[in-house]
């Protein structure tokens, strides 16, 4: 019967009047709480009453719902970052993967009227109580698309920054990259799609629904950004970005396409805009075209060292390679005076691949050797012309270079060599070399300095003034005689036949003689060398 009528008692308006004067005044106080600066501000959380609190408590089992009816319609929660206070129906909460790493929201609230982002001071347990009591739900993806949007307008932009960190980038990438998974075919996706959530090389961010995206180069060259813009290669490092562009769309792009678009811009439109450009189209050539007589090297052309424009496979003048090679274009145009106005290849260009004989995974070619054959970029000097004619760079060194005709000639023989003709050759011979103490003399009337002929020489009183090939004509002879052959084209005389010793005689003959008792033994050994060297095939060289 007592029990009975505790029951009865707690139902009175007296007693419900008690429990919501109760809950007022506990409301109350957490508004007192949230407008005054005091560490209850947010730790008023604690002290709610759950829903099963009083559960078996006749009287007081209503009070949680009670205060939790009441406070729902007050401006009890603060709006993070701000001292604003909203409705529990006004906000929104962060799960742990959309904050950075150091706790705070990966993107930022909206302005004003449309902040929601509830304030991350009530700390996790407090903000799951809320979101419990108060069936507060997390941000939707949509709303997220929105305050990523406004990031990426934003002059402030954390995404476009050069100084957010990777951490953050990879938090950002895989919640957009989850996002995109869990949205497919829907309108969440499309708006995704059409943010600028991509950096390209050229410093744009754009939209994945608003261009083809393709990934930089894995290996070799970078894509030249003025044929195909590409991702920034600093982003793609971020293992979480790369992902997430490939969700977008980004593919790598076929070496082929780039290929195709280079001889684009130089069959239809003006090729390289500057020295860099050009740089970058050659060198991703070179390692991704294997066939070097691809048509396209036809329209393909480059700068010279004053910055000029040259086809090289069109023009009459060669480009060549600088060097300083004792026999290369560089010394014997530019060397000494006078020189020879030729082109030569920008230095730029040996920038690209280094070192230079590094080997491409296309073909075998060096840089270097590519240049020559895939663009006939030489580096020897021009024998002949087209037409076959010798040409202005060797009547330059016929002319200027007495000193370098045989060592060119040499050094340079297994090209020259099958372009010999009758004509060029005679236009060679008569050409003055070098020799000993003697001045310049035609090729044709030289001897080589082989350590026979120049005993036999001395033997018979000629030591000096003989015209014999002078040594800085030879420079660097070191190997012998038959190493050499190439001269005898050239009339060069290699042994002691009867033309030396004629020579040899005719020596004694203009020179100032000295007394006769001192001369006469070597004019004698002359004619007598003559003598044995005789024949009715060569009687005619005597008369």
């Amino acid at each position: 019967m007592e029990a009975s009528r505790t029951e009865v008692k707690s139902d009175t308006e007296w007693n419900k009047d008690i429990l919501s004067a109760i809950a007022d005044r506990f409301c109350e106080a957490v508004l007192n709480f949230c407008i005054r600066d005091s560490p209850l501000r947010y730790r008023w959380v604690e002290y709610l009453p759950s829903r099963t609190a009083f559960q078996n408590h006749q009287f007081w089992r209503e009070l949680p719902r009670k205060i939790i009816d009441k406070l729902k319609d007050a401006n009890i929660l603060y709006l993070h970052g701000t001292s604003e206070l909203r409705k529990p129906e006004n906000v929104w909460t962060l799960p742990p993967d959309y904050l950075d790493d150091t706790g705070s929201p990966l993107f930022r609230d909206l302005p004003g009227r449309y902040s929601r982002y509830l304030s991350l001071e009530y700390g996790p347990e407090n903000i799951n109580t809320l979101k419990d009591l108060f069936e507060i739900e997390n941000i939707g993806d949509l709303a997220l698309c929105n305050r990523i949007k406004e990031d990426l307008n934003g002059p402030d932009s954390k995404m476009k920054s050069g100084e957010t960190s990777d951490n953050w980038h990879s938090r950002a990438a895989h919640l957009i990259t989850s996002m995109l998974e869990r949205s497919s075919g829907t309108d969440i996706e499309t708006k995704i799609r059409g943010l600028p959530l991509v950096p390209l090389n050229d410093g744009q961010w754009v939209a994945a629904a608003e261009t083809d995206l393709y990934f930089p180069a894995e290996t070799g060259p970078a894509i030249p950004q003025d044929v195909i813009i590409t991702i920034d290669p600093e982003s793609t490092v971020n293992e979480a970005r790369e992902r997430l562009f490939e969700v977008l769309g980004a593919k790598e792009c076929p070496p082929n396409e780039v290929v195709g678009r280079i001889w684009e811009e130089y069959s239809t439109w003006d090729g390289a805009a500057d020295l860099a450009s050009s740089r970058l189209h050659l060198s991703y050539l070179y390692w991704h075209v294997e066939n070097i007589s691809d048509p396209g090297f036809l329209h393909l052309w480059i700068y010279d060292d004053n910055e000029r424009e040259r086809n090289t496979l069109r023009a009459d003048v060669p480009v060549y390679l600088p060097s300083r090679d004792e026999y290369g274009p560089q010394v014997l145009f530019r060397g000494e005076l006078p020189e020879l106005s030729v082109p030569f290849l920008n230095p730029g260009y040996f920038n690209l691949i280094s070192p230079i004989t590094r080997q491409t995974r296309q073909h075998d070619l060096s840089w270097q050797n590519w240049l020559k054959r895939a663009l006939r970029i030489r580096d020897i000097p021009r024998l002949t012309f087209r037409a076959g004619s010798l040409a202005t760079e060797f009547r330059h060194i016929l002319q200027n270079r007495p000193n370098k005709i045989v060592g060119t000639l040499k050094t340079h023989w297994a090209a020259y060599g099958p372009e010999m003709t009758t004509s060029i050759k005679e236009e060679i011979k008569t050409a003055n070399v070098s020799c000993w103490g003697v001045p310049p003399t035609q090729l044709k009337l030289t001897y080589f300095p082989t350590e026979g002929l120049v005993s036999e020489s001395a033997n018979l009183g000629i030591v000096s003034g003989f015209p014999f090939l002078a040594n800085n004509a030879l420079l660097g002879y070191s190997d012998s005689p038959e190493d050499w052959a190439c001269l005898r084209l050239f009339d060069v005389q290699f042994e002691a036949n009867i033309a030396f010793y004629l020579e040899i005689l005719r020596q004694h003959e203009i020179r100032p003689q000295k007394a006769w008792n001192l001369a006469r033994a070597d004019i004698l050994n002359t004619y007598s060398s003559i003598s044995d060297h005789y024949s009715e095939r060569n009687k005619e060289i005597i008369v």
